[in-house]
C-alpha cells in the first residue's frame, strides 16, 4: 500500500510540475506513424502486460493509449502481437475518419515496433507454434500489410516513444521521448515565467 501511495504521490508533483505544458500542432503534410509498444508482465501480481501506442499525424500527435491487456500473455511475442493488433485497429479508423474529412494520406502508414520477431513473422508468411494463440492478430495485421494499408517497421528501443507510456526511463530519455510527444512550455508561458522569475528577484534584492 505505501509504495502505491508514493507512486500516486510522485504523479501529483508531477502533474502540478507540468501544469502548464501543451500539447503543440504545426501544419505539416498528411502522413500517419504508429507506435506500439508493450511491458510484459507488467503487472506483478496479476502477470498482465501494458499495451501503449502513440500515433502522430505527420509529427502531430493525435491518439495516444496505455493500459492492461484483458488477458494473461505466454509470452512477450504474444504481448507485443495483441499491442500491434491494437494499434493497427486503431491506425485503420483514423485512415477512414481522414477518408471521410477528404484528406488522403502522403504513403503508406508506418506501425513501428521495436520486436525483430514480431515484425518478421507479420511480414513473412511463416507457421509457427507460437502464433497459434494470436491467430486472429496475425492474420488481421498480415492482411493489411499485404494489401498496402500498413507498413510495419523494425524501430531501435531508444527511439520507441511509446515507451514512455509503459516503462520506468532514465530522466534524460523520457525527457527526449516527451519533446517527441510534441508536449512541451508554450512561448508565452515561458515568457510569464521569465517576468515571474525576475519579479521575485527585484523583490529579493529590494529586501537585502
Amino acid at each position: 500500500m505505501v509504495p502505491h501511495f508514493q507512486a500516486f504521490k510522485r504523479i501529483l508533483q508531477y502533474v502540478k510540475g507540468t501544469f502548464h505544458y501543451d500539447l503543440s500542432f504545426s501544419p505539416s503534410p498528411t502522413s500517419l506513424t504508429a507506435y506500439s509498444e508493450t511491458n510484459w508482465v507488467g503487472y506483478p501480481d496479476t502477470c498482465r502486460s501494458t499495451s501503449s501506442y502513440a500515433i502522430f499525424l505527420s509529427d502531430n500527435l493525435i491518439s495516444w493509449s496505455a493500459k492492461k491487456q484483458p488477458t494473461v500473455s505466454h509470452s512477450s511475442y504474444e504481448s507485443e502481437h495483441r499491442v500491434l493488433a491494437h494499434t493497427t485497429s486503431e491506425v485503420v479508423w483514423i485512415t477512414h475518419f481522414l477518408c471521410d474529412l477528404t484528406v488522403s494520406l502522403s504513403h503508406k502508414s508506418l506501425l513501428l515496433c521495436d520486436n525483430k520477431i514480431v515484425i518478421f513473422f507479420t511480414l513473412n508468411s511463416v507457421s509457427h507454434k507460437r502464433s497459434k494463440y494470436i491467430a486472429l492478430d496475425y492474420h488481421f495485421i498480415r492482411d493489411l500489410a499485404t494489401s498496402g494499408i500498413i507498413q510495419p517497421q523494425f524501430m531501435p528501443f531508444l527511439l520507441q516513444i511509446a515507451d514512455i507510456f509503459t516503462n520506468s526511463l532514465s530522466q534524460s530519455l523520457f525527457t527526449f521521448f516527451r519533446s517527441k510527444l510534441c508536449v512541451r512550455i508554450p512561448q508565452s508561458a515561458c515568457w510569464r515565467m521569465i517576468r515571474n522569475a525576475s519579479h521575485h528577484v527585484i523583490l529579493l534584492n529590494g529586501r537585502i
